[in-house]
């Protein structure tokens, strides 16, 4: 979080902490990190898996599937 206070672009402590709150099972607190870090050049399609992860634990399978399946279809173009 120190590092987020920081640097509220830093994607990677943003994906760390999300990793760290699934790995608490606080799915719901996780998926707001990943969200910070989702449109991050170099770490966007780890914060892409992890926001799909935290919205697997909360009970929402049919928006992770569209959320992998979107960033799918926008990577396949690049």
């Amino acid at each position: 979080r120190k590092a987020l206070a920081l640097d509220s672009k830093n994607a990677s402590a943003a994906i760390g902490l999300g990793n760290l709150l699934l790995d608490l099972k606080r799915p719901d607190e996780a998926k707001d990190f990943f969200l910070l870090a989702i449109h991050d050049r170099k770490h966007g399609i780890n914060a892409t898996v992890g926001y799909a992860n935290s919205l697997m634990a909360s009970g929402n399978s049919e928006k992770a599937y569209s959320v992998l399946t979107d960033a799918i279809a926008s990577h396949s173009k690049d």
